[in-house]
């Protein structure tokens, strides 16, 4: 069985609005290719200079390391790591909503009092 095409009359201004919507669409299109391609760009040279970075740090520590092993060692009582004592202050309690709308509550009623 072959299907027979049916042919639709438009009047101009519906094929006025069928065009119009066509060339939104492919406008629409042809900028998100663009951006796709300048994000693709973008996202190119951000990976190349990563790792140029990369190299760079890691350059910077292999003669950081040769250089601390030509330089001799020296004992000094300022540069040795002190242990620091840190003391654990107890956090306040966090409030609850309660509490916030309670306090906001006292506040409105201080500023209405005279």
């Amino acid at each position: 069985m072959a299907h027979e095409a049916e042919y639709i009359r438009l009047d101009n201004t519906e094929k006025h609005y069928g065009r119009r919507q066509l060339l939104e669409f492919e406008l629409g299109f042809f900028n998100l290719i663009k951006e796709f391609q300048i994000y693709k760009k973008t996202r190119q040279q951000s990976q190349l200079t990563r790792l140029g970075i990369k190299k760079s740090v890691s350059a910077l520590h292999k003669d950081l390391s040769s250089l601390d092993k030509l330089l001799p060692e020296v004992e000094d009582e300022h540069r040795k790591p002190t242990k620091k004592i840190i003391s654990n202050p107890i956090a306040p309690k966090p409030k609850t909503l309660d509490d916030e709308i309670a306090d906001i509550k006292h506040k409105l009623a201080k500023l209405q009092a005279p």
